[in-house]
């Protein structure tokens, strides 16, 4: 009998943290340090935040809230089930849970990009789908999927 191998996500530690202060940046912890110190961005001064924000990590209201962001993409039937019922409560329910996820998505972006993004000569910056794709998987690991 083998073991399953438990497999690893790829993930930078700036994605996480700006995950976590896109879905609560008015948490006491982002008000304390994180921006307003230059040198937030050194990769041990990461890893001190990352181990202040446990808590918040940990949080079952952020982890609830990342589970609807992620409803849309959890559940294989879920969209067609819903658009198969062709009522107005449920074509309600599809918008507003594809349009939350999708203002989720712009902000991640827009906060990477000002606060987490460190490239001084913007030889390479990354792709809108790079973005995304790492913002899904912040939300996942969020969630402890």
């Amino acid at each position: 009998m083998s073991l399953l191998k438990k497999s690893t996500l790829d993930i930078e530690l700036s994605y996480l943290i700006c995950s976590l202060y896109t879905l609560s940046e008015y948490a006491s912890i982002f008000k304390e340090e994180i921006f307003k110190n230059p040198v937030f961005l050194s990769i041990d001064n990461k890893e001190n935040f990352l181990n202040k924000s446990q808590i918040l990590l940990n949080s079952p209201a952020l982890r609830r809230f990342s589970v609807i962001l992620l409803n849309p993409l959890i559940r294989k039937s879920y969209l067609t089930k819903l658009a198969m019922e062709k009522s107005e409560a449920s074509e309600k329910i599809i918008d507003d849970e594809i349009t939350l996820l999708k203002r989720y998505l712009r902000k991640f972006k827009y906060n990477y990009l000002k606060y987490f993004y460190q490239n001084a000569n913007f030889t390479y910056i990354p792709t809108p789908r790079t973005i995304n794709n790492s913002a899904i998987k912040a939300l996942f690991l969020i969630v402890g999927i």
